[in-house]
């Protein structure tokens, strides 16, 4: 198991990583090229399985670094929402604008670009917070938090519309 998933773990992070071109030696079906990769994926588990079934240095290591982990404490069980509070011609409604919204954004392109205001929060934000000391097994998420912070903020514009500008309420 553990073989498996450090073999992944690099696999990934390599791909991550690759800017323009990810390239993959294979037994089966030789060199593979991907141009451009763009990795996303949306997991869902819970802390406690991660930590006894993911080798603590995949998580710790350079692919740990590259995700972020949300979880919640409270474990209350708050039902299938759209079921219990909507009449089904509705979540039909909003399934149908839904995949008008996603199409949209998959055809958007663009560079994204920050406001001064954006740039003055992310500054202020990166001088208080980058230094400080964590623990070990932290250090590398810790290192690449102003990263998160700055792809969180481009998912929260573009999930506005068809802006490609950061404002200072995206970072903060």
């Amino acid at each position: 198991k553990r073989v498996y998933q450090e073999a992944l773990a690099t696999r990934l992070t390599d791909l991550i990583d690759a800017q323009d071109v990810f390239e993959y030696d294979t037994f089966a079906h030789g060199l593979i090229s991907v141009k451009e990769p763009f990795v996303a994926a949306l997991f869902g588990t819970t802390p406690e399985w991660l930590m006894t079934e993911v080798d603590p240095a995949v998580l710790s290591g350079g692919l740990g670094s590259r995700m972020l982990f949300i979880s919640r404490e409270d474990k209350r069980d708050f039902g299938r929402p759209f079921e219990s509070r909507w009449h089904k011609e509705e979540v039909q409604q909003l399934r149908k604008l839904l995949l008008v919204g996603l199409e949209k954004r998959l055809l958007m392109s663009g560079e994204v670009e920050m406001t001064p205001d954006a740039q003055g929060t992310f500054d202020y934000w990166y001088e208080r917070h980058h230094s400080r000391v964590v623990q070990f097994d932290l250090q590398h998420f810790v290192e690449r938090k102003a990263d998160h912070i700055v792809k969180i903020a481009i998912i929260l514009t573009l999930s506005e519309g068809v802006s490609f500008v950061i404002t200072g309420d995206h970072i903060e």
